[in-house]
């Protein structure tokens, strides 16, 4: 696809109404003015880890960029919580995107574990789907009965700090840690790769790859105002940021999107 061919694209999904509708509800309003979320993150192009901060009411002016962007964890009157997982494959960072639907395909009974653990609990979420693996997102409203319990936990030990953590934060660390370990626990024996809290070194299995599911925790080791989450619909890059120049991958046809897949 041409460049300007890709920017009329990328401009008819952003701005169809039901699209702007559903960023303006994942900064949690209605109205631009009324977003909650602390700020809007601008990726660094060569290092999404890398952002600059600004205020919601930047976000056409950022969407016309076409840049990567995405919302922070922090928030005013909610806690968001988020559950990630991705396929990895230690010998081919690009496999996900040179063979999407083995990638997924992977990554299913995972998914039903999730969902299952979810609706058990009673947890209405957000599922986001991303090139190489899902999002389960959801939030606790600041001033909820549920969020003064899991604030008042007293599990945590934390350093003295210049600004002290915030406790809900904290111990919601834990309690998804605890879940993950039940929702590996459920499919493990279900997944024909290894399924691991977080990323991390596995053996060659069966197809010859050291390749894995992550349940990635690791955001909740990071300070609250460091962390954000991709906002729907906008701009996807990363097969592109690692420098792929494999045909199967580069021969993607149009720009890709961090996509909604269910409520």
């Amino acid at each position: 696809m041409q460049t300007a061919e890709r920017s009329t694209a990328i401009r008819e999904v952003i701005e169809a109404p039901v699209v702007r509708s559903r960023i303006l509800e994942y900064l949690g309003c209605e109205r631009l003015e009324d977003a909650t979320c602390d700020f809007i993150g601008r990726l660094d192009p060569v290092n999404p880890s890398r952002f600059e901060r600004h205020p919601a009411a930047r976000l056409q002016a950022l969407l016309d960029e076409g840049c990567e962007l995405a919302r922070s964890f922090g928030d005013r009157d909610s806690m968001l919580v988020h559950l990630d997982i991705e396929y990895v494959n230690l010998d081919d960072p690009a496999a996900a995107y040179a063979n999407p639907q083995r990638a997924f395909a992977l990554q299913e009974p995972l998914v039903a574990a999730i969902e299952s653990r979810l609706l058990m609990l009673g947890i209405g979420y957000l599922h986001l789907v991303t090139g190489q693996g899902h999002h389960f997102i959801w939030r606790i409203g600041k001033r909820m009965p549920v969020a003064e319990s899991i604030a008042s936990l007293g599990i945590c030990n934390t350093a003295e700090l210049e600004h002290p953590p915030d406790p809900l934060f904290a111990h919601l660390g834990l309690l998804m840690e605890h879940l993950s370990h039940l929702i590996k626990m459920d499919a493990a024996r279900l997944c024909s790769v290894p399924v691991e809290i977080t990323a991390r070194h596995v053996g060659p299995g069966g197809s010859g790859a050291r390749e894995m599911l992550s349940i990635d925790l690791s955001e909740y080791g990071d300070p609250l105002e460091s962390r954000m989450i991709r906002i729907p619909y906008t701009i996807y890059r990363k097969p592109w940021d690692l420098g792929v120049d494999r045909p199967e991958v580069a021969g993607i046809a149009g720009p890709q999107f961090f996509l909604a897949a269910a409520a």
